[in-house]
């Protein structure tokens, strides 16, 4: 076979074993991500900002004081205090109404009438399982536009 048919068929679309050699367009063509959506928790989030800052830190700490290096240091520095200090006061909120809400449902079921109750949960789960529909049409979509950009 020439070296130009040869060079050319690496980039045709290929499945099962055939398709270990590299795609043009750079899509992966083994799948082995599709529908894999991974999100750090709040608390990994704080642990990389925090150690992000910590080398940052450290590599100022290294640098000559009269460097534009310094001050480019400096300003990353400070947008990483910025982002943990936000991360801080956003999860601070949650987890202060997070302990009241037990007693306010407590609270709650006391002032009203039995039958309003038994509605009230029957709306909470009719709510809950749309929400729930929601979730796993979101997560059918992403994996069709997955699929859909390995396609193409």
């Amino acid at each position: 076979m020439p070296k130009s048919t040869q060079a050319s068929q690496q980039f045709f679309s290929r499945t099962g074993n055939a398709s270990t050699k590299a795609s043009a367009t750079g899509v992966n063509l083994l799948g082995w991500d599709a529908g894999v959506r991974e999100f750090l928790t709040p608390l990994q989030e704080r642990e990389v900002l925090l150690s992000a800052l910590k080398s940052k830190e450290a590599m100022r700490a290294a640098a000559n004081k009269d460097s534009p290096e310094y001050d480019a240091l400096g300003k990353e520095i400070t947008a990483l205090c910025l982002k943990l200090r936000w991360h801080k006061q956003v999860h601070a909120l949650q987890r202060r109404h997070q302990e009241v809400g037990h007693f306010l449902i407590q609270q709650f079921k006391e002032r009203v009438t039995p039958h309003e109750w038994s509605l009230i949960l029957a709306e909470a789960r009719r709510r809950y399982e749309c929400q729930e529909s929601l979730t796993g049409l979101r997560d059918l979509l992403a994996q069709r536009e997955s699929d859909e950009g390995q396609e193409a």
